[in-house]
């Protein structure tokens, strides 16, 4: 195994443990640190094994494809960025609806308050938590857990329990924002790697992920006058 694999399992290491570790939800709470400062603490956080991944691949001359960057306009690719483009039309077509329904966010603010906290609510927040965190989370979860780790299990373990694996980390870097989202994350996790495999491009989960942060975000802005957190 090279150095610059092992710096990179560490620096992934590191990332588990710190979510794991983390205070976050209670600063916030307490106002000892603000959420803005969060979101950037947790867009450096996400980059820090994306930099020793990017070291390790250029030093082993590691083609990008081993980590699922290509693409190609055969028929999985092309039917997963169709469905894509429908997906995002009908997100914006339900934040249209949001807007002017307050039955509505009522029934999604309750929804979300087990993770308010985390959540815009102003504007400048909502700027950070699209362009920068969610960015950042669908770029750098995606070339971690599906890119490198998947596929670094699968040479060993076999897809399947790789998949249950790779899922099970990614779950866990978001205890943070509670246990109850570490079970729905480690959910979609098993679905952004059946996408990967499915699509053979690390491209349409990427892509995907922002999407889903993007527009969880700006619901939950809509929303955020209706929303009481829980603890």
């Amino acid at each position: 195994m090279q150095i610059t694999e092992v710096l990179l399992i560490v620096a992934i290491a590191l990332l588990v443990v710190l979510n794991l570790l983390d205070k976050s939800k209670e600063n916030v709470r307490t106002e000892k640190t603000s959420l803005v400062r969060v979101y950037y603490e947790t867009i450096a956080l996400l980059w820090f094994p994306v930099v020793f991944l990017v070291i390790h691949l250029y030093f082993t001359a590691t083609p990008l494809e081993s980590i699922g960057i290509s693409w190609n306009y055969h028929w999985q690719i092309m039917t997963g960025l169709g469905l894509l483009s429908l997906l995002i039309v009908y997100f914006i077509y339900d934040l249209k609806l949001l807007v002017n329904d307050q039955d509505k966010q009522q029934k999604l603010a309750e929804q979300m308050a087990s993770f308010a906290w985390f959540m815009p609510k102003t504007k400048p927040q909502m700027l950070i938590f699209t362009l920068g965190l969610s960015v950042s989370a669908g770029i750098c979860e995606e070339l971690i857990f599906r890119g490198y780790i998947l596929n670094a299990l699968s040479q060993h373990l076999g897809v399947i329990l790789s998949v249950i694996l790779s899922s099970a980390l990614f779950g866990l870097c978001h205890f943070y924002q509670g246990v109850f989202h570490v079970f729905r994350t480690f959910i979609i996790g098993i679905v952004f790697c059946l996408i990967y495999l499915g699509c053979e491009t690390i491209i349409i989960p990427i892509i995907l992920h922002i999407v889903l942060d993007v527009y969880g975000g700006i619901s939950s802005y809509i929303v955020r006058d209706f929303v009481k957190e829980t603890s």
